[in-house]
């Protein structure tokens, strides 16, 4: 078997691992972080919140969000928390299936067991 050839297996054998490495939630190693994603599955480009922002500005639709466990995050379509608003306590790969995908113009976090 020739060097190239060898590479090449040793590839293919890798890449499904690799793929699989991609797959799944990448939330936010620290407490009070929500990580939102332009893509489903937590893919595309990305923008970390660890403060309250009332007006925010990503320039792509929001289509899913990672959250520590245990935070509570309050996204909102407009500005200055204006309806309407979703209450998040855990990650999700697909803001679309709770009707929640697209623009977000606010986010804050909210204190645990609170509405």
């Amino acid at each position: 078997m020739n060097r190239v050839t060898a590479v090449a297996l040793a590839l293919a054998c890798a890449t499904p691992a690799v793929a699989m490495q991609g797959q799944g939630p990448r939330t936010p190693t620290e407490q009070g972080r929500v990580t939102l994603y332009e893509g489903k599955n937590y893919s595309g480009d990305s923008y970390e919140v660890d403060s309250e922002r009332r007006s925010l500005r990503t320039g792509w639709n929001v289509n899913s969000v990672a959250i520590h466990p245990g935070d509570r995050w309050q996204l909102c379509n407009r500005a200055r928390f204006q309806e309407p608003c979703i209450t998040l306590d855990r990650s999700v790969p697909d803001l679309s299936v709770l009707g929640a995908a697209g623009e977000i113009g606010s986010v804050r976090l909210m204190p645990a067991g609170g509405s």
